[in-house]
Order: C-alpha cells, then sequence, then structure tokens
C-alpha cells in the first residue's frame, strides 16, 4: 500500500516570511507623494528655503513625486515590489538636503522617512516614538508646541485607525504593535503569513524566558544563548535567531538576575549623566548635542524590548554617545581648571 503523504503541522517552522506586500508598497509611495507634495508647500509658502538652487530643487522635488507615483501606480496595477526604493529614498534625501541647507534643511526630515520605511519595524518605530519623546522632555519648554502637536497628531491616527479610515496596511502595523506586547504560547498558534513574525519572535522569547527560570542566579552564560537553545525551544521552533527578541530577557537568560540588574543599573547611570549634561552644557552646540544623546539613549532602550541593538558595530556607537555625555558633563569643569 502506497504511505499517504502527511501534510506538514500547522505550527512547523518551514515558513519563510512573506517580502513587503503590495499594499505596504502602495501605502509607502502614497506616503512620498505627501511628503514631496509638502516640500513642494513649504518652499512655495516660504521662498527663503532653500537660499540657492531654487529652480533645481523644484525640479527635482517634482521628479522625485513622479517617481514615488509610478511606483504607486506598479504596486497597485503589476503587483510589483521595489527592494531598493528606500536606498534611493535615502540618495534623494541627501541630495536634497545637499541643495538647500545642509543639516539645517527643511527636507532633512526625508531621512527619518526613509529609514522607518526601509525598516518597516514595529520596534524601530517605538524606538523611534521614545527617542523624540526624550529629546522634547530635554528641550523643555521650547519643545512643547511639538509635543502638544505629536499628541494630537497621536490621537488623530488612533481615531482614524477606530474609525476605519487608516490604509489597511498602516492600521494592521499599528495594531500590531500591541499584538507583539501580549503574551501567548507560540507552540500552540497555528502559523499564517499574517502572524509569522510574531509567533516566532514570541518563541525566542519562551526559550529565554525557560532559560532564565532554569538558571535564575547565574543564566546559561554569556554568548550562550545559541548554544542553550535546543534544550528550551517552544514546540518546533528549533531553530535560534541568535537572541530572545527582548535584550532585558536576553541578558536575564544569559546572565541571570544579577547580570540584568547591573545593565538596568548601567542605562540608570548613563540617563543620569545625560541629565547632567544637559544641565551643564553651555552652549547651542554641546547642548545640542546633549540633547541628540538623550534621544539616542531612549530610542536604544525603547527598541531593546523587540530586538538586541548590542550586535555588530553599534555597540561602538553607542559607547561613543554615553561617552559624549560624560565629556559634556565634564568640560566646562574642566574649562575652568584650566583657565
Amino acid at each position: 500500500m502506497a504511505a499517504i503523504e502527511q501534510p506538514p503541522l500547522a505550527h512547523e517552522n518551514t515558513y519563510s516570511p512573506p517580502r513587503l506586500d503590495t499594499v505596504d508598497a502602495r501605502m509607502v509611495a502614497l506616503m512620498r507623494c505627501v511628503l514631496t507634495l509638502s516640500g513642494l508647500a513649504i518652499i512655495w509658502i516660504d521662498p527663503t528655503e532653500p537660499a540657492r538652487y531654487v529652480g533645481l530643487t523644484y525640479a527635482s522635488l517634482v521628479v522625485y513625486c513622479l517617481w514615488s507615483m509610478g511606483l504607486f501606480i506598479s504596486a497597485g496595477r503589476f503587483q510589483a515590489v521595489h527592494r531598493y526604493a528606500p536606498w534611493i529614498d535615502v540618495v534623494c534625501a541627501a541630495y536634497l538636503v545637499a541643495l538647500s541647507q545642509g543639516t539645517n534643511s527643511v527636507f532633512f526630515f526625508i531621512f527619518l522617512f526613509a529609514i522607518m520605511v526601509a525598516s518597516f519595524s514595529r520596534g524601530a518605530w517605538l524606538g523611534a516614538a521614545a527617542g523624540l519623546l526624550a529629546m522634547a522632555l530635554a528641550l523643555g519648554r521650547r519643545a512643547a508646541r511639538w509635543a502638544v502637536a505629536a499628541l494630537c497628531g497621536g490621537v488623530l491616527v488612533l481615531a482614524l485607525g477606530g474609525a476605519g479610515l487608516l490604509p489597511e496596511a498602516l492600521a494592521t502595523r499599528l495594531t500590531s504593535i500591541t499584538t507583539n506586547l501580549a503574551l501567548f504560547d507560540a507552540s500552540a498558534v497555528p502559523v499564517t503569513e499574517q502572524n509569522f513574525a510574531i509567533v516566532e519572535r514570541m518563541a525566542q522569547i519562551q526559550a529565554g524566558w525557560r532559560m532564565f527560570l532554569a538558571h535564575p542566579l547565574s543564566g546559561v552564560g554569556p554568548g550562550n544563548y545559541t548554544p542553550a537553545y535546543s534544550d528550551f525551544a517552544v514546540g518546533s521552533w528549533y531553530a535560534s535567531r541568535g537572541h530572545a527578541h527582548n535584550y532585558y530577557l536576553n541578558m536575564a537568560a544569559e546572565a541571570g538576575i544579577g547580570g540584568v540588574l547591573a545593565y538596568l543599573a548601567l542605562l540608570g547611570g548613563v540617563s543620569y549623566q545625560a541629565l547632567v549634561a544637559l544641565r551643564r552644557a553651555n552652549g547651542t552646540f554641546r547642548r545640542s548635542i546633549a540633547v541628540g544623546c538623550c534621544g539616542i539613549i531612549a530610542a536604544t532602550a525603547g527598541h531593546d524590548l523587540f530586538e538586541n541593538l548590542h550586535v555588530l558595530s553599534m555597540g561602538i556607537q553607542l559607547s561613543a554617545v554615553w561617552g559624549l555625555v560624560v565629556v559634556i558633563a565634564t568640560m566646562e569643569k574642566l574649562e575652568r581648571v584650566n583657565g
């Protein structure tokens, strides 16, 4: 008798996550058009920006808008997704900034759009929100109107989402942020195209939690998340992604309660040093650096709830930021001593 082929288990970890779908691509292309038209409106209302290459700037914005409309039509009619579009966004943003006032350019905000689109990451969105909030608090009263505007914008977005007036892709992505915060058993959830990333993330989180419960004082050892993963894997999610998708939990899993408390103490000390730098910074340049450092520290702490940002060369960059707040906090005293 011929063997009957058994269908794969619903939760078997054999599925590759889908690419950015065409609905998302159309939404992003439409956002590009809105940003470009906003840029045209800004330089029309305020002809002093840019102060040079005005005609070239107008022409560049029109070409960028046509490019965005082409992406929108391509995604809708031909179901095409252009993987290099975010890189073109970065190049266009750098080009427009170079045409105008450099980092003081009104077009500098396009960089943030390009970064958020390139990642399309919920953790990046929350990290960016935490960083912007920290910078607003660091700026004090000067940023009050911007904080109020952001709050009103957030309320408006939530209201539009509740009324079903947001694009489906954006509404789904925003809703999935709260879904990421919900706890569930990854081994008991059938995997679909829509929930693959969330279920896989939860499987890594559960494995990290099991490691911590098994070794609460010492953890499984620094850097041993992947070697120990097979002993704590959830269901058929047998492949480690290298970390627990939550750096605080990952620290607890590898170094125990002492390790995570030490890391939290480090963050607390760095945050305090940033506040000291804000109080002691004299001059616009130094204060701007201190405000930016506050944003980076908060963004990293927020994003670490969903990822491990202490990888590759990012640890060097973060250490440089920590060093800057120490330098700014002590610079005034050193200048006074040195005369």
